[in-house]
């Protein structure tokens, strides 16, 4: 029986777990308090009235998070939304 192969052989989950601590270990002291709100950023409503068009999206985007295999897990998704177009090819 062949051996799996690691989509990333040199990084250890554990490695890369340690590493984005460190990482925002040194990016949180550097925040500093403002008075700019995200409302000034961002047009909520438009948010809102648009969020309807990418929620299926956004869902299947966060449906690898957590998963041991994410190679496998991207492929479903992939494969899940290939199926639609599959069957428009004869058009």
């Amino acid at each position: 029986m062949r051996k799996k192969e690691e989509p990333f052989p040199n990084y250890s989950f554990k490695y890369c777990t340690q590493t984005a601590m460190k990482d925002f270990e040194r990016f949180m002291p550097r925040l500093s308090e403002t008075n700019t709100t995200l409302g000034r950023l961002t047009d909520f409503g438009k948010v809102s009235a648009n969020i309807h068009k990418i929620t299926l999206r956004i869902t299947q985007l966060n449906y690898p998070i957590g998963k041991q295999d994410l190679q496998a897990a991207v492929h479903e998704i992939y494969e899940e939304n290939a199926k639609p177009l599959k069957c428009c090819i004869f058009l």
